[in-house]
C-alpha cells in the first residue's frame, strides 16, 4: 500500500485536533510531530508545552533528547566508512578496536560490525551500571572495562539481544577508523551537510535555548516531575546521546529515502533498510533500522526512551513519506501516536477526497455530559469520531449533508443512531452546538496551534 503525500494535506485539520486532544487528555507536556514527503515538510507542529512552567510553548523547532533513534546515526556513519572501504561490515571489531576483547570473555573478539548493528552480538543490554537510574554515564574507560569483565550471553550471530553497549563500541569505532572524535565526524559527515542545526551529542547554548524540559510519569493525585537537566550520555552517544527536532530529523529521514544522494549512496541504503535478523515472532532488524508492521503498511525507524523523553522517528519507503513523534515525558505514547497518524493518512489515502470547503467550520471537538466527539471533513462528508482513541478512525461514523446544516448519519460504527439526523447551530459562522439526534454537544474549546 502507498499512502498518497495529499493525505497529509488534506488530513491537516483533523492530525491538529486530534494531537491537541491527545496532548491535552493524556497529560502529555509537549509534543512536536513532523511529516515529510520527499524533501518537503508537509506538516509540522508543537502541541502543549515545552516547559509548563515558564508555558513555553512545543513547536517544531523544539529540541528533545532522541535517545536510541541516535543508533540510526551510528548506523549511517559506519555505512559511510564501508562506502569509503574503511570497514568491512562482516570482520571482527577487534580488527579496528583493539581494546575490544578479553581474556574472561574470548567470544567478543569474534563479533563482528554486523553483529553490533543487528543486535545479534549476544552481549548484555547495559552492563553492570544502572545509569538509566542515576544518569551518570560511563566514560569510554568505563564502556572497556564492561568488555575486559566479559559481557557476552550467547555466541555471536545465534540469538538476537538488543544492546546499548554495541552502538557505543561502534562510536568508538567511528573514532578510531576517522581519526577524529565521533561528534566531529557526525558533525562533518551528516549534520553539516543536512544543515542539521539543533540536533548533537552535547547541549550547546544554541539548543539549550530551544530544549524541552523532561518530566516523569504520571501518578494518580501526584504531579509530574520535572528533570532538572539533559544528562550526558558520554560514551553512550552513539546509542542514546542525541538531541534534535521536528526539522532537524526530517530533513535526516529525507536523506534515506532512495534517490536522495546528500550523505549515503541508495545501495548502502538498501542494505541498511533489508532485514537482516528475523525473530521467530516476526519482528524485522535491519543495520540500525527496526522494520515494523502495520496491516498492509511496512514502515522502518527506531524509537526512543530517556529520562523526561520519549520519541520515534519512521519512514514509509514506498510513499517516501516519514514521520517524526517527540514528546518530553518519560512515558510518553510516541508509538501509539505513531500509529494513530498512519492510520488516519492510510484513511485518508484510501478516500483521496480534498476535504469541502463548505464543511471546513465544522471541524473541531463537542462536549456532553457523556463525553467527547469530534467532527472532521473528508470529501463531501463530515467524519465523527472519538477523539480519545488513539486510532480514530477505526469506529468513525459518517453524516452526509441532507440540506442546510441538517446531516443524515449513514454510518454509525455503534449500529445506533443510524439513518438518523445530526445538525449544528448556529446557521452562521462556526456552528457552537452539535446534535446527534436529541442529544446536544457543545463545541469545546481545545488549544490548536497553527503551523509553525
Amino acid at each position: 500500500m502507498k499512502l498518497s503525500p495529499k493525505s497529509i494535506v488534506y488530513a491537516e485539520p483533523m492530525l491538529r485536533s486530534w494531537l491537541a486532544y491527545q496532548a491535552y487528555y493524556r497529560d502529555i507536556p509537549g509534543i512536536s510531530v513532523g511529516i515529510v514527503h520527499g524533501n518537503d515538510v508537509l506538516f509540522a507542529a508543537g502541541f502543549g508545552y515545552a516547559d509548563v512552567t515558564k508555558k513555553k510553548p512545543a513547536t517544531s523547532r523544539t529540541v528533545y533528547q532522541i535517545a536510541s533513534i541516535s543508533k540510526i546515526f551510528t548506523a549511517t556513519a559506519i555505512l559511510q566508512l564501508v562506502e569509503q572501504k574503511r570497514i568491512d561490515l562482516d570482520k571482527p571489531v577487534s580488527l579496528y578496536l583493539s581494546w575490544f576483547k578479553s581474556k574472561k570473555d574470548p567470544k567478543i573478539s569474534r563479533i563482528t560490525i554486523r553483529q553490533l548493528l543487528t543486535h545479534t552480538g549476544g552481549i548484555a543490554r547495559d552492563g553492570r551500571t544502572p545509569y538509566w537510574i542515576h544518569d551518570r554515564y560511563p566514560s569510554e574507560r568505563g564502556l572497556r572495562a564492561e568488555f575486559l569483565n566479559g559481557v557476552t550471553f550467547y555466541k555471536p550471530n545465534s540469538h538476537f539481544k538488543y544492546s546499548n553497549l554495541g552502538p557505543s563500541v561502534l562510536a568508538a569505532l567511528i573514532a578510531s577508523v576517522a581519526g577524529a572524535s565521533y561528534r566531529t565526524y557526525i558533525h562533518n559527515h551528516i549534520l553539516d551537510p543536512l544543515s542539521m542545526e539543533h540536533t548533537d551529542i552535547q547541549i550547546t547554548s544554541r539548543i539549550r535555548e530551544v530544549h524541552a524540559r523532561g518530566y516523569g510519569r504520571s501518578e494518580p493525585g501526584v504531579a509530574r516531575k520535572a528533570f532538572t537537566k539533559i544528562a550526558d550520555a558520554k560514551a553512550l552517544a552513539g546509542a542514546t546521546g542525541f538531541s534534535s527536532n521536528v526539522t532537524d530529523l526530517s530533513r535526516f529521514l529525507s536523506a534515506h529515502f532512495l534517490g536522495n544522494r546528500a550523505i549515503l549512496t541508495d545501495r548502502s541504503k538498501r542494505e541498511m533498510q533489508q532485514t537482516q535478523w528475523k525473530e521467530p515472532d516476526g519482528y524485522k532488524m535491519g543495520l540500525g533500522f527496526e522494520h515494523w508492521k502495520r496491516g498492509k503498511l511496512n514502515t522502518i525507524g527506531h524509537s526512543g526512551g530517556f529520562a523526561g523523553f520519549t520519541s520515534r522517528i519512521e519512514l514509509h519507503q514506498p510513499s517516501k513519506i516519514g514521520l517524526v513523534v517527540l514528546t518530553n515525558v518519560i512515558n510518553g505514547p510516541s508509538k501509539s501516536l505513531a500509529n494513530g497518524i498512519f492510520s488516519i493518512l492510510s484513511h485518508y489515502s484510501k478516500r483521496s477526497a480534498r476535504p469541502a470547503k463548505h464543511l471546513l467550520p465544522y471541524e473541531g471537538i463537542y462536549e456532553s455530559r457523556w463525553g467527547d466527539e469530534a467532527i472532521t471533513p473528508l470529501g463531501n462528508k463530515l467524519i465523527n469520531y472519538d477523539p480519545y482513541s488513539l486510532e480514530p478512525l477505526s469506529h468513525a461514523a459518517e453524516l452526509s449533508l441532507l440540506s442546510g446544516r441538517e446531516f443524515k448519519i449513514t454510518k454509525d460504527a455503534a449500529h445506533a443512531f443510524r439513518n438518523e439526523t445530526a445538525r449544528f447551530t448556529p446557521t452562521h459562522g462556526k456552528p457552537r452546538m452539535f446534535y446527534v439526534a436529541a442529544f446536544p454537544y457543545r463545541r469545546k474549546k481545545i488549544p490548536i496551534p497553527h503551523r509553525t
